[in-house]
């Protein structure tokens, strides 16, 4: 995109924009274009104006005809330079053209005479699918589904847990849309509404119902109702978006020509419509809760976003302007993970790198740091592999090396490599005690003390390290035995509150996270543990172990600016077991 040399444009001359985009001489003053030509809009425009001035009808059709293939294929070129939506949606798509719509209106099946030219076409499925993955959209609602097509699309880009409302006043619409749902597997997703917008509305607010995305593409005359209804009735979550389709209408919005060639008896319908629309995209534009910009696309959309309040204090504004869910972000953060190579380890990294931080894999299998390394750089996302001894000293600067090298800093550790064994005290052996204590307890102050040595020489900068716990911290696990384990843990608790107290005055944030039992292969597959899971789930109150996704958000928490007045913090996520 590029910036237009303008002054302030206002919504009053909107409507006789032609004289202004046309007549370089013009007195006015709110508007002044003076560059070349570029855009494609602009190159048409400029072809045409050419061909009113032309010396001959031969240069006059050179110049139109110009004008005419830049117009012609600018929809197609983007339609194929987009990337092309499932086939469940293109199905659908193709069972929509090939209905007989004239005839479902003629048999009463609908209250209104549609056409296949209602039909969102794959571009648009695709654009509305690219705006729920841009918003992390959960919560959808459509007002003005036809036939479905942006509801699937918009079912499909959503996790699983996501639901997608849709309202329609036509029955035969659900009839119609159901069997493509159910076949692509989305239709317990998708809820469709038959009932006037306005009430569907109503109802969705008493449910307490909120939506990340909006996407509005119904009757134009009620446009504003609706507009005005959501934001009052706050429908829109704080950092979603309201995206409204049809808001450049034919170009009546601005210019009198464009509706020059609508037929006599329609003309009043489209000019209704047509007003209504100037109204709505000058109210929108003057809201004082929002901001919005109007895209050009087909028959123009405007995107809709909550204005952030310029004024009052920090919990108005956010610190540092910075939104709740901001606050979690790792974007621009460089963090390790030692045994990062497997189990929770590789959960972790996961959940950093999608934070968005650069994330080394520390561990002491280097095929094992490298395959998920891999598997992040698969989702586009930045890695590096390292091996590392945490017991040696000389491995730990070194995995620090590596990573300042390959990513210049280091913000985020988390410190997981460790080890258990299980066995009668009684019983224990020399070795097993001084092997657990040498990864568990010495491998975390050794990783800590590197960490924070390259921490510790960037004065004002905020850096976390998390050290993985237990809540054997807190509790003893049972019935296994495991002395040396749960005392291991203890202890990296302890080091944890003296490490925060030494370092908090110098800029790094030292927690602790203990995890309780979690569901991983060694459990599922382990003859020792597996008759012990029912023992376990008796022990805990929500009644099910933990899974690793349940440490993914935890994590994220403590390495983030989320938990920023937080150190010395031993977090503990167990499911409740060490209540009882």
């Amino acid at each position: 995109m590029r910036a237009y040399n303008q002054h302030t444009l206002t919504m009053d001359t909107l409507h006789n924009l032609k004289d202004a985009l046309t007549n370089t001489k013009s007195e006015r003053t709110d508007v002044s274009i003076t560059r070349a030509p570029d855009t494609p809009l602009e190159i048409m425009a400029d072809l045409l104006q050419k061909s009113l001035s032309a010396k001959s009808p031969e240069e006059k059709e050179s110049y139109v005809k110009k004008a005419l293939e830049i117009s012609q294929g600018l929809d197609d070129y983007m339609t194929v330079a987009t990337t092309t939506p499932s086939g469940n949606v293109h199905t659908m798509v193709d069972a929509t053209l090939r209905n007989d719509w004239n005839a479902a209106h003629a048999n009463g099946e609908t209250k209104f005479k549609y056409t296949n030219n209602f039909c969102a076409g794959t571009f648009e499925a695709q654009f509305i699918a690219t705006l729920c993955k841009l918003t992390g959209a959960k919560r959808v609602l459509e007002i003005g589904m036809f036939t479905g097509t942006t509801a699937l699309a918009c079912a499909e880009s959503i996790p699983d847990d996501g639901k997608v409302y849709t309202c329609d006043i036509e029955p035969y619409m659900k009839t119609f849309s159901k069997p493509f749902f159910e076949k692509a597997g989305q239709d317990k997703k998708i809820e469709v509404c038959i009932a006037p917008a306005q009430d569907t509305l109503s109802e969705l607010a008493k449910k307490g119902e909120c939506f990340d995305l909006i996407f509005v593409d119904a009757d134009k005359t009620g446009y504003l109702a609706y507009f005005q209804k959501i934001m009052d009735l706050g429908l829109l979550a704080y950092g979603g978006a309201l995206v409204v389709d049809n808001t450049l209408f034919k170009g009546g919005v601005y210019t009198d020509s464009a509706l020059a060639e609508v037929p006599e008896e329609k003309k009043a319908d489209v000019r209704e419509m047509t007003d209504a629309l100037i109204t709505f995209n000058k109210t929108v534009r003057d809201d004082p809760r929002v901001d919005v910009i109007v895209l050009p696309i087909r028959d123009g959309v405007s995107i809709i976003t909550h204005k952030r309040p310029s004024q009052g204090d920090v919990i108005m504004r956010g610190a540092k302007q910075n939104s709740i869910l901001q606050k979690f972000k790792l974007v621009g953060k460089v963090a390790l993970v030692t045994g990062g190579g497997q189990g929770l380890g590789r959960a972790y990294c996961h959940a950093l790198a999608e934070a968005g931080a650069a994330v080394a894999v520390v561990d002491l299998a280097f095929d094992k740091a490298e395959e998920v390394a891999k598997e992040l750089k698969v989702k586009g996302l930045r890695a590096i592999a390292v091996q590392a001894d945490v017991t040696s000293k000389a491995d730990t600067e070194k995995m620090v090396d590596d990573t300042v090298t390959a990513f210049g800093k280091l913000d985020i550790a988390v410190n997981n490599a460790g080890i258990n064994f299980n066995s009668p005290a009684e019983e224990t052996p020399e070795r097993e005690w001084d092997l657990t204590f040498n990864v568990n307890c010495k491998g975390v102050f050794l990783s800590c003390q590197a960490e924070a040595r390259h921490m510790l020489t960037r004065p004002g900068e905020s850096c976390s390290i998390i050290n993985i716990a237990s809540m054997a911290s807190l509790l003893v696990p049972h019935p296994q035995k495991q002395a040396a384990y749960n005392c291991s843990k203890a202890a990296v608790v302890k080091l944890t509150q003296s490490l925060a107290v030494e370092w908090a005055p110098r800029g790094i944030r030292v927690n602790a996270l203990s995890p309780g039992i979690v569901r991983t292969d060694l459990i599922e597959k382990s003859k020792d543990l597996q008759p012990l899971v029912q023992t376990w789930l008796g022990q805990i109150p929500m009644g099910r172990l933990a899974e690793v996704e349940d440490l993914m958000g935890p994590i994220i928490y403590l390495a983030s600016d989320a938990s920023a007045y937080a150190t010395g913090h031993n977090h503990v996520v167990e499911g409740g077991q060490s209540l009882l």
